[in-house]
This record gives C-alpha cells, structure tokens and sequence, in this order.
C-alpha cells in the first residue's frame, strides 16, 4: 500500500475539477510533486519518475486519449464486436501512426496493426480504469476529513 499525502492548494483543486484536455505545461510545471503524483493517478498512469518526466508523460497520455476518445468502446465479452472495430480501425489509420500513438502511451508496439490497435484498447481502458478506482477512493477520502483541512493523506 502506497501513502500519498496531498495538499489541497487552489491548485490542485481547479486543475482536479478542470477537464485534463485544458492542462497547460505551464499549469503542470507550478504543481508540486505530490500534486503531479495525484494528478497522474488521476489519468490513471505511472505516476514515479522526475517531475519533468511526469509531466511530459501526463501530456503525451493526454494526447493520446484525445485521438482514442473517438475510438469505440470495446467489450471484453464479445470478440466479434471487438474483432470487427479492430478492423475498422485497421483501415483507419496507417500503421506508422499506430507506432507513434502506442510510442506516446508507453504501450507495448507490437509488429501489426492489430495488435497495436488492441494494446492501445487496452491501454485506455486501463488509465480509464484506474483513475476511476483513485477519484472515487480521493472522493471517499475528502468526505472524511474536516471542512478547513489543508492535507489528505491517503493510502493507495
């Protein structure tokens, strides 16, 4: 289990409300490392790592999650579906770019297009996933401490 102590500044609080498209580079470089750890929970990414890596990671994955946000939502119990939206996407998009989107995610590039289209997939419903799992346990958390509290440490 992991403790992340956070300090509730104006910061966090506008950037944790905005929408993750409108963060500026500049924004991210103010936060403190906590807050980027936070936020990077937040997109459900790794979160370790130098506060320039973390935050060029947070803007790659954002870009990313702009061009797969119009990507259809998978169901890992129907393969069909899934085998058919994987074709789709095959004729889409030129497997170049298919490389470069999965080099930004920090995905795995596999040798075809499929299999990258399907990491990529996988990826995103992942960070989808476990961002959720750390807004709800931050939700949860907030509600608990006491009105004027400045700092909320939580384990993860």
């Amino acid at each position: 289990m992991i403790t992340l102590t956070l300090h509730i500044t104006p910061r966090w609080q506008r950037l944790y409300r905005s929408n993750p498209r409108d963060w500026q580079r500049e924004d991210l470089e103010c936060c403190t490392n906590p807050e980027l750890e936070g936020l990077c929970k937040l997109l459900g990414i790794a979160h370790t790592g130098t506060k320039a890596q973390r935050i060029t990671r947070m803007l790659n994955s954002l870009a990313v999650r702009v061009e797969l946000a119009s990507w259809p939502n998978v169901d890992s119990q129907d393969w069909q579906l899934n085998n058919t939206i994987v074709a789709e996407l095959q004729k889409r998009y030129k497997r170049a770019r298919l490389v470069e989107l999965a080099k930004q995610s920090g995905s795995i590039h596999w040798l075809n297009k499929h299999g990258i289209i399907t990491g990529l997939l996988a990826w995103r419903e992942g960070c989808r996933q476990r961002g959720q799992e750390f807004d709800q346990a931050y939700r949860a958390a907030i509600k608990l401490l006491p009105i004027k509290a400045k700092q909320l440490v939580m384990d993860i």
